[in-house]
């Protein structure tokens, strides 16, 4: 191949590869727990969470257009430790999902959008003892949300969103929440 060919196609392979990032976006938020819920085995009572963590959800996406976008992402959504009459539980859930997003510019800075999709949906309970239960199951998702861009690259998104549900025996997590975040488009 001649140089100017393979300098050509260099030149070919970087603008491609710099146009499908200038599509590309990412971000991560932080927002509300959602519920859970733990029976204590021997009692049968129902108890909410003596602790927990603040949730933690991680995006990417490719925008089609000016208004549709795919998007992909993992939560870690309820880390929590339960207690009752000198029992123990703690549980991790979480979700990863995949959406389709349409968006709607409201102004230059301010747009909402709509996601719509399938989450997967975790749960590991650990009682006293480390008896373990585990489940999973693919809920559908939807989200709605409002974003407020401070630089095109830069934008501040709160949404609210439903990641679905998932159960074992004696726990049950529900992955709807109030999350803030930052979105970056690159």
């Amino acid at each position: 191949m001649h140089r100017y060919a393979k300098g050509a196609l260099a030149l070919v392979l970087t603008l491609s590869t710099s146009a499908a990032l200038a599509q590309a976006y990412g971000g991560i938020a932080t927002g509300s727990r959602g519920s859970q819920h733990w029976r204590d085995p021997v009692s049968g009572v129902s108890v909410g969470p003596s602790e927990r963590k603040s949730p933690v959800i991680a995006h990417a996406g490719w925008r089609i257009d000016e208004h549709w976008a795919v998007e992909a992402g993992h939560a870690r959504l309820m880390d929590a430790d339960f207690a009752h009459d000198g029992r123990s539980s703690s549980a991790e859930s979480g979700a990863s999902y995949v959406a389709a997003r349409w968006r709607r510019p409201l102004s230059e800075s301010v747009a909402w959008y709509a996601k719509a999709g399938v989450a997967r949906n975790t749960l590991e309970v650990t009682e006293t003892g480390n008896a373990t239960e585990k489940a999973h199951k693919v809920r559908p998702m939807a989200a709605l949300g409002v974003e407020y861009a401070f630089t095109p690259h830069v934008a501040a998104t709160a949404e609210v969103a439903s990641y679905g549900k998932v159960a074992t025996r004696r726990s049950h997590m529900s992955h709807s929440l109030l999350q803030l975040g930052l979105r970056f488009d690159y």
